[in-house]
């Protein structure tokens, strides 16, 4: 299979507004996993102890940087509240230098775990059927 450079393998992703974040993810997900380079935004991935594991682990952190930075719009910098000059201030928020983008966004707020759901569930699961409980999963 010939391997894609960012510009072209990303064009049938929307890019990101700040009104279409979860179909971004989403499609952002499915092209990185594609790659084998879903690690390094998620931090399962870590960089090896050897140098030639940590080359290659850097040059796929390079793809997977490209492939999210070209798939942002413009006005995601006012969101982030930064202007980057290098992927590295993508990762550092208040002086800190996060190992992973997803680090930095949760420090900057912009990221929420899923406990809400789950209370929503549990509160549900007291005093719903099981029919309705499908229909609020669905929704969720």
């Amino acid at each position: 299979m010939a391997s894609q450079n960012p510009s072209s393998a990303h064009s049938h992703i929307e890019k990101l507004k700040g009104n279409n974040f979860n179909t971004w993810r989403f499609h952002i997900g499915i092209l990185l996993k594609s790659r084998g380079i879903y690690g390094h935004i998620d931090g399962s991935t870590v960089r090896g102890e050897k140098p030639g594991e940590q080359s290659k682990w850097d040059m796929n952190d390079h793809k997977a940087q490209n492939f999210i930075v070209a798939t942002i719009f413009d006005c995601c910098c006012i969101i982030l509240g930064v202007l980057p000059n290098s992927f590295a201030d993508l990762k550092r928020h208040n002086g800190i230098l996060h190992q992973t983008f997803k680090a930095a966004c949760l420090s900057r707020g912009l990221l929420e775990d899923d406990r809400n759901w789950e209370i929503t569930l549990e509160e549900a699961v007291i005093s719903n059927s099981p029919t309705k409980l499908r229909e609020l999963f669905a929704i969720m």
